[in-house]
């Protein structure tokens, strides 16, 4: 009889969210715009049908990389534990930290969108291009709108998305940046907890400003603070400057939890994960849970067909900065505000641009 293959794929390992439980097999999940919460086991949880699928044509294996993914989580899984354990690192374990953060930045489904986005507008703007210069077959009359590229719906195949997703979680370069960060482990106090999220991996950067228009807010900036909730009883932070920190745990004040959990709250997409409900998850949610960060593509094309793709990166910014209210009031932006601001997106700035145009011999 022939094995069922795999079909729920966990983007958030198994192992990672049974910190965030009371006894190891269930936890709560908590919708973040509207604060509903509920009790789910951590089988189904942070999983998506066939999110790992290889749907290559001629494929033999469509589970090869779910079934590799699978193998790097249980070569990092004892180090998390160790952590977990002993609330300080080695050098082996700060490694494979940097490994799971790395990962847990790209293979999310956020990433995934962003990818699959980029992709799909990079396909429209080169058919757009080619379509203006006459660079593709006529059309059949009567079909030249339905087959223009504005209207075609463009699918990306898994395979694809996946192979830029996990180039970026084994990007040497990214490894690297992490690797040189000033690492510090907070351990929450007596009656707080962190929580983590579909996105739980959060870049903050006090001085971002909506106002400003350099790249700044990204993984390398020196103003930059990384945060990874490790369980619902620790939490990484990763900052580019500043004095070395110990390889052991501090206890963390409680407004330092609250914060790590805004920002948590904020980077996240839809869900968020913890260990119980309290009072001070759910005002921070309704404070922060309509407020977003993160990448996002942006496209502006010319009458002429050059298209401008920018990736723009939005770190959570300082807490005076997002309107305290909840996802289940309505948001009245404030006139003097930039436009940014008023629809608490937080700073946009400039990380990757990508200019499109045909070479002068192709043009009409």
């Amino acid at each position: 009889m022939k094995t069922p293959r795999p079909r729920k794929h966990h983007y958030l390992p198994q192992f990672y969210l049974r910190g965030f439980s009371e006894k190891g097999t269930h936890l709560f999940q908590i919708e973040k715009r509207t604060g509903k919460s509920f009790g789910a086991s951590i089988l189904d949880t942070a999983a998506i049908r066939d999110f790992h699928k290889l749907d290559l044509d001629g494929c033999t294996d469509p589970e090869a990389l779910e079934k590799f993914v699978s193998k790097v989580e249980g070569l990092i899984a004892p180090a998390l534990d160790s952590v977990l354990k002993h609330e300080a690192f080695t050098r082996s374990t700060r490694e494979a930290m940097d490994r799971l953060t790395s990962m847990l930045m790209a293979r999310v489904p956020a990433a995934k969108d962003m990818v699959e986005d980029s992709i799909r507008e990079n396909v429209r703007s080169v058919g757009l291009l080619l379509e203006k210069h006459g660079g593709l077959p006529p059309k059949p009359p009567g079909f030249e709108e339905a087959l223009s590229f504005d209207n075609l719906r463009i699918d990306v195949g898994n395979w694809h998305v996946m192979q830029h997703m996990f180039s970026l979680a084994f990007d040497d370069d990214i490894l690297k940046i992490l690797g040189r960060s000033q690492a510090e482990l907070l351990h929450a106090p007596a009656g707080k907890q962190f929580i983590t999220g579909d996105q739980p991996v959060a870049q903050f950067n006090a001085d971002a400003r909506p106002e400003e228009s350099d790249s700044r807010g990204g993984l390398a900036d020196p103003d930059t603070v990384t945060t990874l909730p490790l369980s619902s009883k620790l939490a990484l932070v990763l900052s580019n400057k500043g004095r070395a920190k110990g390889q052991r745990a501090r206890s963390a004040k409680p407004a330092e939890v609250d914060e790590i959990n805004r920002r948590t709250i904020i980077m996240s997409s839809d869900r968020l994960f913890a260990r119980s409900i309290d009072d001070s998850i759910c005002q921070l949610l309704m404070r922060y849970g309509h407020c977003t960060a993160g990448a996002e593509i942006g496209v502006t094309r010319t009458p002429d067909g050059v298209s401008h793709h920018v990736l723009r990166m939005l770190p959570v910014m300082d807490p005076r900065l997002y309107e305290p209210l909840g996802a289940r009031q309505a948001f009245m932006p404030i006139a003097s505000r930039p436009h940014e601001l008023r629809l608490n997106r937080g700073a946009v700035y400039r990380m990757v641009t990508a200019h499109i145009n045909l070479p002068n011999d192709r043009k009409s």
